[in-house]
């Protein structure tokens, strides 16, 4: 294999170059190069992840080049300086010079060669490089150590020696982040990161760009056989896809990192569940999507959108019991986990984790993140003018919002004529002197044709039942309106309580087109958890924190 030879190769000159140059020399060298690498593996990811990752090709080129010109700039300045300091009339026997130069020269060669495979690993370039690939996916989908492992693992050596050292006196970091705990198994992410899918370049992306991807709140059961299981929902948006146009993303490509029986631990996800869209079933000219649930089993396994511009992900970890986590990285980018929340009860699990789909076969029970719309607007961007509307209404003309509705009506057909135009509705501060930012308006649709289909639950429960909206630290909403939408008008209730379905007057028609959506008002900042009817779950979600209106 032509890497082994290399390696060898330039260990081997390395060792001759000191063992020639005499021991002090070679000492002098060896410190420099353990400084200079520890500094390089310190302010390398500092550098690179705050300033220099993007969707632009060249952000791939950076990390390797970023750890390999610090180290080696580092190493000339340290070495510079210790020729200045160095005795020049210090004398060793020939034989110490040669047998010690050597022994220290062959050290300062494994890590020098093994910061040079680190580095070139982490720079965009094909899996396999001079016959060797090093860690990848197994046929199976797991990750697994190379096929053909390198006679001097220079790399594991390398990386293994500063992770000692990160912990002890020497820190290689400048955040206080030991290198062990925080940025475990470096050489195997090396490799790791490049076996990835590719195709006219579309999907290659190395290093995933800071802040792109949202993780909301992690929830952890335990399977009736016993395991321990971890989901974490992210979401991706279009900036934060391969380049932007897509997405491809391995199991090798994400791990989660954190401690279990007082070690650093790093795992790798099992299972993955997303919406995907069935092409045999349209409505209103549209895909509809459904839940899904897939596993890591095979080298082709990848979580994958091409279509999409937004993409909710549900990541589900086999941990240690007392696994606990802190940080989950996509692509080598580290991103904050939330505190876990732990749960007893398995179905909730699963049906978060899309492991148990709803899609067309259930109507109601699953994530329902997608139905929320904290616009505030009228349905479907509608701006009826002022005089379109019959019934009790209330609208400030100024700011074109209905401060209040009970069962007021507009036709479908009403076109905004004038300029009082209604936007949509609003909440105020007390004196009505401005918009209320403290409060947000949450729609939720819960029609008949939607994943949370209300009424076929209110008929299943006798036809009544009480409604709400619980928040994940345990806050209760009411509703205060709703809208149904039907072929030929719309009616609203706005800032009206309700706390039972009979409260609501207007309820869609069973087996209708009817659009309904119940109405909250909701503190801003809160992040909803479920919607309840009675004892019945109507719909949960995932990440939904809830924003102020919009005031255009």
């Amino acid at each position: 294999m032509l890497m082994n030879v290399a390696i060898i190769g330039l260990v081997g000159l390395i060792a001759y170059w000191w063992a020639n140059q005499g021991f002090l020399s070679s000492l002098l060298h060896l410190v420099a190069v353990i400084c200079a690498g520890a500094f390089a593996f310190a302010i390398w990811e500092p550098i690179v992840v705050e300033n220099l990752l993007g969707t632009k090709w060249w952000s791939g080129l950076m990390p390797g080049l970023i750890l390999l010109l610090t180290f080696v700039f580092t190493l000339a300045i340290l070495r510079m300086t210790s020729d200045k300091l160095a005795f020049g009339n210090t004398r060793f026997p020939p034989a110490a010079d040669l047998v010690g130069g050597g022994i220290l020269g062959a050290l300062a060669g494994v890590l020098t060669v093994g910061i040079l495979v680190v580095g070139t690993g982490f720079i965009d370039r094909p899996a396999t490089a001079m016959g060797y690939t090093g860690w990848a996916r197994s046929t199976d989908g797991k990750v697994a150590p190379p096929v053909s492992p390198l006679w001097l693992p220079v790399d594991k050596w390398t990386i293994h020696f500063y992770e000692l050292l990160s912990v002890g006196s020497l820190h290689p970091d400048i955040s206080g982040k030991p290198m062990a705990e925080w940025r475990p198994n470096l050489d195997q992410q090396a490799s790791l990161l490049r076996d990835r899918k590719t195709s006219k370049q579309r999907f290659t992306q190395l290093f995933q760009p800071p802040g792109s991807i949202k993780i909301a709140d992690p929830i952890e059961a335990i399977s009736p056989e016993g395991d321990t299981f971890l989901m974490i929902p992210m979401s991706f948006n279009r900036d934060s896809m391969d380049y932007g146009k897509g997405l491809a993303l391995g199991v090798n490509q994400v791990r989660m990192v954190g401690e279990s029986a007082g070690k650093t631990t790093a795992i790798h996800p099992q299972y993955w569940g997303q919406y995907v869209i069935e092409e045999m079933t349209r409505q209103n000219g549209e895909a509809k999507r459904a839940e899904a649930f897939f596993e890591f089993n095979s080298g082709t396994a990848y979580i994958f959108d091409i279509d999409q511009t937004e993409l909710d992900i549900r990541l589900v970890f086999g941990v240690p019991e007392d696994f606990a986590p802190r940080f989950l990285q996509v692509r080598g980018t580290r991103f904050d986990v939330p505190s876990v929340r732990k749960t007893a009860d398995w179905s909730e699990f699963l049906t978060r984790s899309h492991a148990v789909g709803t899609g067309t076969k259930e109507t109601w029970g699953g994530d329902i993140s997608t139905l929320v719309d904290m616009r505030g607007s009228m349905p479907r961007g509608a701006r009826p003018s002022r005089s379109d509307f019959k019934g009790d209404i209330l609208i400030d003309e100024e700011r074109g919002r209905i401060v209040r509705a009970e069962g007021a009506k507009v036709s479908n057909m009403s076109r905004g004529k004038g300029k009082l135009r209604v936007k949509g509705y609003g909440l105020f501060n007390a004196d009505g002197s401005d918009f209320d930012r403290s409060r947000g308006i949450v729609k939720i649709d819960v029609g008949p044709q939607s994943a949370a289909n209300i009424l076929a639950i209110a008929r299943r429960n006798g036809g009544n039942g009480t409604l709400i909206l619980f928040d994940t630290d345990g806050g209760e909403y009411a509703p205060r309106g709703y809208e149904r939408k039907d072929n030929i008008n719309t009616t609203l209730t706005f800032d009206v309580p309700i706390r039972t379905w009979k409260d609501i007057r207007h309820p869609p028609r069973m087996g209708s087109e009817d659009i309904f959506s119940l109405i909250f008002i909701v503190p801003v900042g809160v992040t909803i958890d479920r919607l309840m009817f009675d004892d019945e779950v109507v719909g949960l979600f995932e990440g939904v924190t809830i924003e102020p209106p919009s005031t255009r």
